[in-house]
């Protein structure tokens, strides 16, 4: 039987127009048989270059402004929650920073206990809970201690400091965590991490710089919050 072999060279035959093979082909037989090239018609040259599948994912408009609403309406409720502390911790109106505190933690409690009877799928972290819901339970107390810690602090340092200087105190958040982190083993130190880290130190200490009315009792109170915070966060994460 004879073997056939189609040359793949393709034409440029100009902008627009599909690549083509060159007008012959060439033909061997089996035995000792001579290749021979014959001629080929000009329609059964045409070849078609298989297109290239588009693999990347596809993210929707609506996913796009769904994401954008979302993180807007969290900076939004976010600085509410920050300003009206702030304008409650107040002598003239309600400076029970303990108090405020426990309504906090109620209402926080309350609210996610129902978002979770109505939809337990907003709670994907809970599957991996099964099982091992005592350990996550022991977990409870030593978490909800330090939020409590963190929340009370920070509601007693609105007392003696401004907004805008606590918040520049919290970029310090990061570093905390992260050093945190590494004492417990969830993350590791090393040259190019120091480098950000100081990096960081030397920026939020550059912005909290030159408080014309600084006090250091706020300024306590609002690193006591965050020690704790943080530390809510890492065992959130241990856990």
């Amino acid at each position: 039987s004879s073997c056939r072999f189609r040359a793949q060279l393709a034409e440029d035959s100009g902008e627009g127009s599909s690549p083509r093979l060159p007008s012959f082909v060439l033909f061997a037989s089996s035995g000792t048989e001579t290749p021979r090239i014959v001629s080929m018609p000009a329609d059964d040259r045409t070849v078609t270059q298989p297109q290239a599948e588009n693999t990347a994912p596809r993210v929707s408009i609506a996913m796009v402004v769904k994401i954008a609403v979302l993180c807007c309406s969290y900076i939004a409720v976010s600085s509410g929650l920050i300003r009206f502390n702030k304008y409650l911790m107040n002598e003239d109106r309600f400076p029970f920073s303990m108090a405020l505190t426990s309504i906090h933690m109620f209402v926080s409690f309350s609210l996610c206990l129902v978002f979770y009877l109505l939809k337990p799928s907003a709670f994907p972290g809970m599957a991996n809970t099964q099982g091992k819901r005592i350990l996550v339970l022991s977990w409870f107390v030593p978490i909800g201690a330090v939020f409590a810690i963190s929340l009370f602090a920070s509601n007693q340092a609105y007392l003696y400091c401004s907004v805008t200087f606590l918040q520049f105190m919290k970029e310090g958040n990061v570093i905390i965590t992260f050093l945190l982190s590494c004492a417990v083993g969830l993350q590791a130190l090393n040259r190019v991490r120091a480098a950000v880290v100081l990096w960081i130190i030397t920026g939020s200490t550059m912005a909290v710089s030159g408080e014309i009315h600084f006090v250091l009792i706020g300024f306590v109170f609002q690193l006591v919050s965050q020690l704790a915070e943080c530390s809510r966060a890492v065992m959130g994460e241990f856990v």
